[in-house]
Formats: C-alpha cells, sequence, structure tokens
C-alpha cells in the first residue's frame, strides 16, 4: 500500500559495502568513453511493532519481519575535456544508465512474504574533475563527478562523488565518498524506484 517502511528503524537493513567499478577509455585526447557501474545488496531481520491506522481504526503489528534489498546500476557515456592541463582536466558529457532495484518482505510469524522488482533506463548529463595532486606526477589524484538528469512529474537522478587515489600507469585504485539520490517512477505514478545511498 502507502504506508511508508524505513529500511533502517523498520526493516533493520545493515549498512555493507557495495562494489564500484568504472573504466574510462581514452580514444583521443580531449574524447573519453565511461563505463561504470555498482551493486548494492542489503538484508535484515527485525521485531517490527508499531501501529498502522487502517478505515479509521488502529492496529497494532508485532512480528519478525526479514528482508531484502538490491539496486544495480550500469551506465556508458560519453565525455568531452574543455580544459586539460599537465595538472588535470574538466569534462562534461552524457550517457544511459540503467537501473534494477528489487525488494522482498516475509513474516516469520505468519510466513506470508511478498517481491518487487523494477528496472528502468535514463538518459544522464554528467561532469567530471581530476587534479594531479604532486607537480610532475601522476601517481596521486584527486578526482569528483556528478551524473543526473530532471524527468519532469517523471522524477529525477542524482549521483556525485569525491575520491582520490594511486595511478600505477593505466590503472588508479582510489578510494572515496559516492551519493545516490534519486526518485523515478511510471507515468507521474507510485511504481518505481527510489533510492537514497551514500
Amino acid at each position: 500500500g502507502i504506508t511508508p517502511i524505513d529500511l533502517q528503524s523498520d526493516l533493520a537493513l545493515e549498512d555493507d559495502t557495495a562494489f564500484y567499478g568504472r573504466l574510462i577509455l581514452f580514444p583521443g585526447v580531449r574524447h573519453g568513453i565511461v563505463v561504470e557501474g555498482f551493486q548494492v545488496e542489503l538484508n535484515g531481520v527485525n521485531n517490527l511493532s508499531r501501529s498502522v491506522v487502517f478505515n479509521g481504526r488502529i492496529y497494532d503489528v508485532r512480528d519478525t519481519i526479514s528482508s531484502g534489498a538490491s539496486l544495480d546500476m550500469v551506465y556508458a557515456g560519453y565525455q568531452y575535456s574543455v580544459l586539460r592541463g599537465r595538472r588535470g582536466r574538466l569534462s562534461f558529457g552524457g550517457g544511459a544508465a540503467y537501473l534494477g532495484a528489487s525488494g522482498s518482505l516475509r513474516s516469520e510469524g505468519t510466513g506470508i512474504s511478498a517481491s518487487r522488482e523494477h528496472r528502468i533506463a535514463v538518459p544522464l548529463a554528467a561532469m567530471e574533475a581530476r587534479f594531479l595532486v604532486l607537480p610532475r606526477s601522476e601517481l596521486l589524484e584527486a578526482a569528483a563527478d556528478l551524473k543526473g538528469m530532471t524527468f519532469g512529474p517523471l522524477g529525477y537522478y542524482a549521483q556525485g562523488s569525491i575520491h582520490g587515489g594511486i595511478n600505477i600507469g593505466w590503472l588508479g585504485v582510489r578510494v572515496g565518498y559516492m551519493f545516490v539520490d534519486a526518485d523515478i517512477h511510471e507515468d507521474g505514478g507510485r511504481v518505481g524506484i527510489a533510492p537514497r545511498l551514500s
């Protein structure tokens, strides 16, 4: 129904690490092709105790709920470096993202379970900035990127990150912080994907 469910307080989905990978190919000095993606899977078990108002009456719900949620994203796009120098670059571009989300709930008391899966593809505008920390070396690099688009009555998608790391030849290893905030639904209705992750 339309009763909101909080992933942490109601379902006790535990924080976990997730895989995030990115590959950038440069067929030209200023031209880049970007492919990236991530996968998040969360599971939880919680003893739920709350009141629900339905048709003017209050119902107390006490049950043990097992739950799971997952979100997958794959993005492919193009970027053009409008600024490029010995210390870094600033690029703009765009592409398309494919999102898949699923969730499941199971009442341990009654054995009743439900699941839902939703997949959608969206266009995204993108921006990326990279900065070499050391003057004459590509060893240490700091970077930030932002992707997003608003779809009017169908919602929006925003994703950003800031990270830094080490470059070893063609390979870079980084650590950082990333967020995803989206609310995408079909035909202005309630069916869709609305993750908020960091």
